[in-house]
């Protein structure tokens, strides 16, 4: 329970996020979605020193806590560690953009990033009080918790990527608009985390995130069969429907992965599950970004074809609207009509290309979501606590 009322306080940023943000971008101009984040900060930090403090450990624990504190601080493993996911993250975040390795950038820190990270594994699995405690994925209730944190976090990162990447090309709404759409799902998940925390203990874990897996499948399943003509209701309810289906997915995964855990290894183990839902989410951009400009490309080159006067659709088509496009061009004083034509059928294409790619977009988070309930079957409930040294020896 204590973690469903600890994520509806987090549920807060997703709620209120995406709408303010919109606010932001069309009153005050896109920096600022930048810029609040200094007096939110500044803010943060204060109440931290303010009501965070160190809690009370148990005897058994406090000798590990009391070695780990005198214990020196692991400098390069904390420098390896920024390097790798630095680069890794600069890499996913600028790829697309930058041609991938054509930049001499990219390929520089893909280099980088590749030689930083058995570098850091290595020197973190041999030091005794490492930064990131390696030796605890022996557990392997934490070695499919991460895994299953990542590719939950890659299908929420990439719905929030590509979703309004779909509401203001297709639909035309304005970043208010698209900021408004994700409340009422984020509203959704805050309700639906106290109720799965209160039942949890009484139907199990296991049955929650199968649960959770299959109602998120449903709304990634919504999501393949959008269109053109799709309007705001066709995307409502894919993320509402999302909405129910994820906290039956977080909260159990957390109960089970740090329930397994206490001392200074539930901490490592936390970590983990953050860094690997962070990655796995820029990870799941980048790989989703591939997978949309391929196939809107080959959606593309399969309905230009039938732009041609041999073919009969496109030619009763071009009937239809030449009156209205030699209006234009006579009262207007636009382009030649042809060209009006041509224009207008490039950009039909060239939408309903979009779209075709968004749907198969659709289906490889749906795929990825399934996936995830291979490593839930081999998740324990905790047995015992671990008591163990922060390196997991």
């Amino acid at each position: 329970m204590g973690s469903s009322l600890f994520g509806i306080v987090v549920i807060v940023g997703p709620t209120i996020g995406p709408p303010l943000g919109g606010w932001l971008t069309d009153h005050m101009g896109w920096r600022w979605i930048f810029y609040i984040n200094l007096p939110l900060g500044l803010l943060a930090a204060f109440l931290t020193t303010l009501f965070v403090k160190d809690h009370v450990h148990d005897a058994e624990d406090a000798e590990a806590h009391r070695r780990l504190k005198e214990a020196p601080i692991d400098g390069i493993g904390l420098a390896l560690l920024t390097i790798w996911v630095g680069c890794l993250q600069f890499v996913l975040e600028r790829g697309g953009a930058d041609d991938w390795f054509s930049s001499h950038t990219i390929l520089t820190l893909t280099i980088l990033g590749g030689l930083a990270l058995p570098l850091f594994v290595w020197w973190e699995w041999n030091q005794e009080y490492p930064i990131v405690a390696l030796k605890l994925f022996k557990r392997m209730e934490l070695a499919n918790g991460v895994l299953v944190m990542g590719l939950v976090g890659n299908i929420v990162t990439a719905g929030f990527f590509f979703i309004p990447f779909f509401a203001t090309n297709i639909l035309g709404m304005d970043a208010s608009a698209t900021g408004n759409l994700f409340m009422p799902s984020s509203l959704a998940m805050g309700v639906m985390m106290p109720i799965v925390g209160a039942l949890l203990f009484k139907y199990g874990a296991r049955f929650f995130m199968l649960s959770g897996i299959f109602i998120t499948m449903v709304g990634m399943y919504m999501l393949t069969y959008l269109t053109p003509q799709s309007g705001y209701w066709e995307l409502f309810w894919p993320l509402m429907v999302r909405g129910i289906g994820l906290p039956g997915i977080f909260i159990p995964l957390n109960a089970l992965v740090l329930g397994a855990f206490k001392g200074p290894s539930l901490g490592q183990a936390a970590g983990m599950m953050n860094l690997s839902r962070q990655l796995g989410g820029s990870l799941g951009i980048a790989i989703l970004s591939v997978f949309f400009d391929n196939a809107q490309d080959a959606a593309y080159d399969h309905l230009r074809q039938f732009i041609s006067p041999l073919t009969l659709g496109f030619t009763q088509w071009a009937h239809s609207v030449q009156g209205l496009a030699y209006g234009l061009s006579s009262e207007v004083g636009l382009s030649h009509p042809m060209n009006l034509l041509a224009k207008e059928a490039y950009f039909r294409v060239k939408k309903q290309a979009f779209v075709m790619g968004f749907d198969e977009v659709g289906w490889y988070m749906l795929i990825a979501i399934a996936l995830t309930a291979i490593p839930i079957l081999f998740l324990r409930k905790p047995q015992s606590l671990d008591t163990q040294h922060v390196a997991g020896e």
